[in-house]
């Protein structure tokens, strides 16, 4: 991903994007209720690509620690305004980029959890930013994602997103595929423990892998 462009597009749709209501709040708190039944009140948590921080808001007070990174600074703005009438005391937002030192705990010790939500297909290198994900983690610690798998309709989205990017109206986006995704985690070295598929138009494939 180009992250100065990618970085731009997202700043200028932030405010959109935060009001914008769940495409499926039936799902999302399908998916949600699954993420919390895989946590400890000991764990220690990152999420990359958290967007305007509402699912870390749900999901903080279940753990130990979460640290919620994104690296579009309007987007990490208006979580931390929303912390700061509804926000848990051991969750803070970060503005960076998901390869930064930043991110990595201060004790050294790896996360128990790592968590990346409608975010790999907005990455240029899907089966890298997995495998450094696992690397966050600790020996049996999960990666948890859900993605947006257009790789089945790659002929209708490559030329309609194409267009929308010419205008400014979406960010690049790779075409993932489900069982392409599926092969990356195996390849970082994580078993996939859960895995479901959302999505009435458009696949959104989650997974919940433990590193072995």
């Amino acid at each position: 991903m180009t992250q100065n462009t990618s970085s731009a597009f997202w700043n200028k749709i932030a405010e959109k994007y935060a009001a914008r209501p769940l495409d499926d709040p039936e799902a999302y708190e399908v998916w949600l209720a699954q993420v919390i039944s895989c946590l400890k009140k000991t764990d220690r948590v990152l999420e990359v690509g958290c967007g305007t921080g509402s699912t870390a808001l749900r999901l903080a007070p279940h753990v130990q620690s979460f640290l919620a990174a994104d690296f579009a600074p309007r987007m990490i703005e208006i979580a931390e305004e929303k912390w700061a009438t509804d926000g848990a005391d051991n969750l803070r937002f970060v503005c960076t980029d998901p390869f930064s030192e930043e991110l990595s705990p201060a004790d050294g010790e790896p996360y128990d959890a790592v968590m990346a939500f409608s975010f790999l297909h907005l990455v240029d290198a899907p089966d890298q930013m997995v495998q450094h994900l696992a690397n966050q983690l600790r020996p049996g610690g999960l990666l948890i994602t859900k993605t947006v798998c257009l790789k089945q309709l790659a002929f209708v989205f490559v030329p309609l997103i194409g267009l929308m990017r010419l205008f400014g109206k979406a960010p690049p986006v790779k075409m993932v595929g489900a069982k392409e995704l599926d092969e990356m985690m195996l390849s970082a070295g994580l078993k996939i423990v859960e895995e479901q598929n959302f999505g009435q138009k458009v696949l959104q494939r989650f997974i919940i892998a433990r590193k072995a």
